[in-house]
């Protein structure tokens, strides 16, 4: 057997660079696995309208939704969603509608359906123009919490346009009306099921405007409508109550 002289300084090489590449080996080994995972994550894309794109809130049928629509676009359509915050994707009778004077001071809203709601407030000085949907529509409140159809002192509801629009207050809810209704341009109502259902209270104006046609508390249970002292109310310009 030859023993052939052995080249320490070689073998020293060979060694350090048998280390070098399994260090690499391993380094690779730990990092492509953690990278073809990344790679088959999910990729939001805007315009495909993927889910992951973020999106307002959305609460459950039967919720509080305040009118909101979005800055960037112009629409006053009662029944799209994004009009509401949150939006309102799935209307239910028990829902509670908000419009506040200090996000939208003066609102047109118009398409408005027959619908049935819970209850419909009018807040922080709003003054709300509210359009029927073609032909004749009935807005139903029925939350039956005592405070149904709450126009506060400050405030306006003005029902207008041709298509005429009955807001009905159904037994057992309450209408309470501290600031002014006005109906105009068509055969609009306000009506309640219940002996003092709706009330004027003092302060409060109601006005039937130029354009107005008909009975606007309809001819349903006598007395369903009161105007309290110092509540004032018109007939086409010319006042015809004011009582107490």
């Amino acid at each position: 057997m030859v023993v052939l002289p052995v080249n320490q300084p070689y073998v020293r090489k060979c060694v350090s660079l048998f280390l070098l590449a399994a260090g690499v080996a391993v380094i690779l080994w730990l990092i492509l696995p953690a990278s073809n995972a990344s790679s088959n994550k999910p990729v939001s894309n805007p315009a495909a309208g993927s889910s992951m794109v973020p999106r307002a809130p959305v609460a459950p049928a039967g919720s509080t939704y305040t009118w909101e629509p979005p800055v960037h676009v112009v629409t006053t359509d009662w029944t799209i969603p994004t009009n509401w915050t949150p939006q309102r994707l799935t209307p239910a009778s028990t829902d509670n509608l908000v419009f506040d004077g200090a996000g939208t001071p003066s609102p047109l809203v118009t398409n408005v359906p027959t619908q049935t709601i819970g209850t419909l407030s009018l807040i922080n000085g709003v003054a709300l123009t509210i359009n029927a949907a073609s032909g004749s529509q009935t807005l139903t409140i029925s939350g039956a919490t005592g405070n149904d159809l709450s126009v506060l002192s400050g405030t306006s509801l003005t029902v207008a346009s041709v298509n005429a629009l009955n807001v009905s207050i159904s037994s057992g809810s309450k209408g309470t009306i501290d600031g002014n209704v006005i109906l105009q341009d068509g055969a609009h109502k306000v009506v309640a099921a219940d002996l003092n259902g709706m009330i004027f209270q003092s302060g409060s104006i109601f006005t039937t405007a130029t354009g107005f046609t008909g009975n606007p508390f309809g001819a349903g249970t006598d007395g369903s409508v009161s105007f309290r002292s110092g509540s004032t109310a018109f007939n086409r310009q010319s006042e015809f109550e004011n009582r107490k």
